[in-house]
């Protein structure tokens, strides 16, 4: 009887035991540069911004209780952006340009830089490289952007009708002046960690993480990626809570990101996604505590 008793326990232990492993993946929503700057009215403004608000606030309404954490990302520059084509004598808007760098990402300064406050080369910053060796230096292939997005302006600030709370973490990325950044992790040269998010979302036990936002590809494309290859997040690029710029880049930005295992799916697909994710995930700790009870009460047993 006495030994009937021991197994009931056992396997009752066992199961209360294995309840106590099981975890759902942890999951986390980002907002991409959802601002006044990028949508209809904006200093940048992507046709179609102002559509992706509803459905980026259904999102919210629907799942907010299902992540575990919120990113809202804020595009943030200075006056004399780098990345501003008033800071390149001659350019227009949208042209392409090689910018270089040493491998610690300063800026090299250019002759042919200038702005219409008056400044010439990249001052007040980039420094001399023409003692530098090719083979020391970073180019960077940098699009001209009008100014946008500029710091505490009515420009950068987050669309009025987007749903915000005070629990939201706060992403905001470019505001290097010689650097742009359209990746809420790194800067556009992976010169350093643009920002601690990696370590904030990966402290917090984050392992999936869904993408929404502007533009589709340029900042929303490199956050995916950087998501899914730099930090190892299960990456989901909501469609329909997306908007983009071109067919070509956009084509493009798809191509690649399915290529690097981002993933996509549209908003009514997120609670199967969702409760896919929450399939079982093993609890290091909790596992050493079964099998530590388990040897116990066989040696109990003997």
């Amino acid at each position: 009887m006495n030994r009937f008793l021991l197994i009931c326990t056992l396997v009752t232990l066992t199961i209360s035991l294995l309840v106590l492993m099981v975890e759902s993946k942890k999951k986390a929503l980002m907002i991409v540069d959802v601002q006044n700057c990028f949508v209809e009215g904006g200093s940048l403004a992507v046709t179609g911004g102002n559509a992706i608000v509803p459905v980026i606030n259904q999102i919210r309404t629907d799942h907010d209780q299902d992540f575990d954490m919120v990113v809202r990302t804020q595009d943030w520059h200075c006056p004399h952006h780098a990345s501003f084509s008033t800071m390149h004598k001659g350019a227009t808007i949208f042209e392409q340009k090689d910018l270089l760098y040493t491998k610690n990402g300063t800026l090299c300064s250019m002759d042919s830089m200038e702005d219409t406050h008056g400044y010439t080369g990249y001052a007040p910053y980039g420094v001399n490289c023409t003692d530098i060796a090719s083979s020391d230096l970073v180019t960077l292939h940098q699009t001209l952007w009008p100014a946008h997005c500029i710091q505490h302006t009515n420009d950068s600030m987050f669309v009025e009708s987007l749903i915000k709370k005070d629990s939201d973490h706060i992403q905001q990325k470019g505001y290097k002046c010689d650097v742009d950044a359209y990746s809420a992790f790194y800067d556009n040269g992976h010169f350093e960690a643009y920002s601690k998010l990696a370590q904030l979302m990966t402290n917090n036990g984050i392992e999936t993480l869904f993408v929404t936002g502007i533009a589709l590809d340029y900042c929303v494309y490199w956050s995916a990626l950087d998501a899914a290859v730099y930090t190892n997040f299960s990456t989901y690029v909501v469609l329909d809570a997306t908007v983009g710029i071109g067919q070509d880049t956009i084509r493009a930005a798809k191509e690649d990101m399915v290529a690097k295992g981002v993933k996509f799916i549209n908003s009514d697909e997120l609670q199967a996604v969702i409760n896919h994710g929450a399939s079982l995930s093993v609890n290091k700790s909790s596992l050493m505590l079964v099998i530590s009870a388990i040897t116990l009460i066989l040696l109990t047993m003997l």
